[in-house]
């Protein structure tokens, strides 16, 4: 009768939809490419390949939660339960570290990134009340003083990476700066440095040493950034990797010139790479 005919059309729209669904989540597996999470949500720092820092008591970079903030001035973790606390000191050179310069950073496989990929990264940086002021002209590193908290990078190491996240002294003034390796060695982007708030970076970028192939855009705190060298674009092509290098990790440090300050203290959270932008939650 009508009934059973009518239960039967609804019982098949029933079947359709759960069919129709199911590829839906299919798809979404199939487009989702997390290539790397380290949003220190395990607790520690099992996530990441490489721990580069001096073993003293206590460790240059600890993992923490709101339970258990590692100074008076620290945030609360930007995303989840946990986020990672860097402390490095002047003293923090060779041999314990790699080189001349103090640094604390963690690393993924170096085989991440390879020519011709197209990624999607995010990282978050914190500086707390207690960030060192910067000085121009700071002792021993000649009137240029730096401080690179993200890199893609790889072997043979030669030299400044291709694209650098870094904290300088551009404009009589502390700022954020994107800046590039040689032979440039320019600032393309920069902004006034903030302490005391978190710093949400989402960069996609294709990995090219040609110019006219590798491209970066970038959102900070959920807003594109415009590029200086082609007055105000959103989407730069530049260089984004050495000619030298046939693959680059993801790296986040606090790498700085040596003689800068005694000690700085700085937090990451939320660091993730994709292919996607949804794959880095942006």
């Amino acid at each position: 009768g009508i009934n059973a005919e009518y239960g039967g059309v609804v019982l098949r729209t029933m079947g359709f939809i759960k069919i129709l669904l199911t590829l839906v989540y299919v798809a979404h597996l199939v487009n989702c490419q997390v290539l790397f999470n380290g949003d220190f949500e395990t607790g520690d720092l099992s996530q990441w390949d490489y721990v580069q820092q001096c073993n003293n008591d206590p460790p240059r970079i600890s993992v923490y939660s709101a339970a258990n903030l590692p100074a008076p001035d620290a945030p609360l973790p930007y995303q989840g339960k946990f986020a990672a606390h860097f402390k490095v000191f002047n003293s923090d050179v060779a041999p314990c570290t790699s080189t001349d310069n103090p640094r604390a950073q963690l690393e993924t496989k170096l085989s991440l990134f390879s020519i011709g990929e197209e990624v999607w990264e995010r990282f978050t940086i914190y500086l707390p009340k207690s960030w060192p002021r910067m000085n121009e002209s700071c002792s021993g590193c000649d009137g240029n003083p730096w401080l690179l908290f993200q890199e893609d990078y790889g072997e043979p190491y030669d030299g400044s990476p291709s694209l650098g996240w870094d904290i300088g002294f551009v404009n009589k003034r502390e700022s954020f700066t994107l800046n590039r390796g040689a032979p440039l060695y320019d600032s393309i982007w920069n902004i006034p440095l903030e302490r005391e708030k978190w710093m949400d970076f989402v960069v996609h970028k294709k990995f090219s040493a040609d110019a006219n192939v590798g491209f970066v855009e970038a959102f900070v705190n959920g807003e594109q950034i415009k590029f200086i060298p082609c007055g105000g674009c959103t989407t730069f092509y530049t260089s984004t990797l050495h000619p030298t290098m046939k693959s680059n990790g993801f790296f986040v440090n606090l790498y700085r010139a040596h003689n800068m300050w005694p000690v700085a203290e700085m937090y990451f959270d939320s660091c993730k790479v994709g292919r996607n932008r949804t794959d880095v939650g942006f």
